[in-house]
């Protein structure tokens, strides 16, 4: 019976646990969005990575400005997994212009999982650098772009 008692007391706990982690990532999911100011690297930087992640490479390519990228050689650089990702998560690090050059640093982790109770999480930091062109922000990389 006390055996009894103590599983039923762990299984409760899991579940309680459980469903702890549920109302946790829901409410996390739920946050707004945080927009930059219009015009800036930052939201030139925010806004290319909701392109690609909606898949919108057209749009996307237009906010860079790398001599000899295709838009052929860009479709190939682009990740497909970063693409439709819904369990992404970009965190501004820091930003930093210098006249018309600038760089926005940002934290992007994944979250994966192969059942409810196994989940992890990868971040990987990545810099933008940009230019500005005739008055607007374009993305000049990060290297993996470079040809």
């Amino acid at each position: 019976m006390h055996i009894q008692r103590s599983v039923l007391g762990l299984l409760g706990v899991s579940i309680v646990l459980l469903l702890a982690g549920v109302v946790v990532a829901i409410a996390a999911s739920r946050q707004p969005e945080k927009t930059y100011p219009p015009g800036t690297p930052e939201a030139v930087v925010a806004d290319f990575i909701r392109l690609v992640e909606a898949g919108k490479l057209d749009e996307a390519y237009e906010l860079m400005a790398i001599p000899g990228l295709s838009r052929e050689r860009f479709d190939e650089q682009v990740d497909p997994a970063y693409r439709n990702e819904s369990s992404r998560r970009v965190t501004l690090i820091g930003s930093d212009v210098n006249g018309d050059n600038a760089t926005v640093d940002v934290a992007i982790s994944t979250l994966s999982s192969t059942d409810a109770l196994d989940v992890s999480e990868y971040t990987n930091r990545q810099t933008y650098h940009l230019r500005r062109e005739n008055g607007r922000w374009l993305i000049t990389g990060p290297r993996y772009f470079g040809l």
